[in-house]
């Protein structure tokens, strides 16, 4: 990174730096220190990747894929979930990082998203079972539980001033909080992404991530609406767009690139813009950048399937977790029978500013 600080402008992203593993990734984020970027993937281990060296380090503990991961304020602890029910507490600095506690059974099944409040008092994570639980992040203890939804929950946000959050379910019902008191404030309603047809076997759509404006003013959700199916959750991409002082929809924002799932990568940049990364099966879409007052996108960057986008502390740097395919046209097929291989992930590290005549992308496993 030059000593100036360069002029923060999305129209003139580019790619930076590129991790690869032999997995697929599925959620990342920027440590606070600003020096690494960890990883989950459909794989037991989360990846740690040193932004200066490219060195990689697997933080060994979990038993399943982990979906969810979360820094604490601090700048010393992380905490990840898993699809077994499992969460981690690690000190992710170390050189070789182990638990410091562990929740080993939240009872969601599922551990789909997890966050924890601006004042790292407080560490909320939810699931498969329709409930939003909180803990304390100094050892795991159970506080409360939060009890509303009717169906799986999917995403996690807490809102600035760390007193209420909103969680999303697969139904498209977006709760409001309050956290002292767990009782709820009100509900939104993002139906629209959810499907379910007499046909289906089951619900489709849901509300993938939620995100905040820096402001505090607006709600983004995304996902997906008009599923025509629940064998490959085929649908048309969206972001729903809230103001929070009425709970009312102000904004549906649809990516113009070709994509066919639900848009999962989705964050906020400190200028109040949106970015969000959606899905193309076996092959490359791309990353999408609005104003919150227009329909269309005011930039477009050519970019692999993603499923998590987090803005680094700098503000000028995004990490995207990513699937690329082997060229087969599913996991492990025209394998050995006895063999299963898994499609290739890439944690992306895009900068959003101009490109130094000088400066050209670094490719690490």
């Amino acid at each position: 990174m030059a000593a100036t600080s360069p002029d923060f402008d999305p129209t003139k992203i580019w790619e930076s730096q590129s991790f690869e593993h032999d997995r697929i990734l599925t959620v990342c984020a920027f440590s606070p220190c600003g020096k690494f970027v960890v990883a989950g993937a459909q794989h037991e281990d989360l990846q740690r990747w040193d932004l200066e060296s490219g060195t990689r380090t697997p933080l060994t503990a979990h038993r399943s894929w982990v979906m969810a991961l979360a820094f604490h304020p601090d700048r010393k602890r992380l905490i990840s979930g898993d699809y077994h029910g499992v969460v981690h507490c690690w000190n992710y600095a170390e050189t070789e990082p182990k638990p410091l506690w562990t929740i080993e059974d939240t009872r969601h099944g599922w551990v789909r998203d997890l966050a924890i409040t601006p004042d790292g008092k407080h560490l909320l994570t939810t699931g498969n079972d329709k409930l939003v639980k909180l803990w304390s992040p100094d050892g795991g203890t159970a506080i409360r539980e939060f009890t509303g939804h009717k169906h799986h929950v999917y995403s996690l946000t807490v809102a600035p001033d760390g007193k209420s959050f909103y969680s999303g379910d697969v139904l498209g019902e977006i709760h409001h909080w309050d956290l002292a008191s767990g009782e709820l404030i009100r509900t939104i309603d993002a139906s629209v992404l959810h499907e379910r047809k007499e046909n289906y076997l089951a619900d489709v759509g849901g509300v993938k991530r939620l995100a905040i404006s820096p402001d505090g003013t607006l709600l983004a959700c995304s996902g997906m609406t008009d599923a025509n199916g629940n064998t490959f959750c085929v649908g048309k991409a969206a972001v729903l767009l809230f103001d929070l002082s009425t709970g009312e929809l102000k904004q549906t924002l649809r990516p113009q690139t070709k994509m066919d799932g639900p848009l999962e990568g989705l964050c906020f940049l400190p200028d109040g813009s949106i970015a969000a990364q959606g899905q193309l099966l076996h092959s490359s879409t791309s990353i999408e950048f609005w104003k919150p007052d227009a329909e269309a996108p005011y930039h477009i960057l050519k970019a692999p399937t993603g499923y998590s986008l987090h803005l680094h502390p700098d503000k000028l740097r995004l990490a995207s977790a990513c699937y690329e395919a082997h060229g087969r046209t599913g996991n492990g097929r025209h394998t050995d029978q006895q063999e299963y291989v898994s499609n290739n992930g890439a944690l992306k590290i895009y900068s959003l500013f101009e490109q130094p005549k000088d400066e050209v992308a670094s490719t690490k496993s």
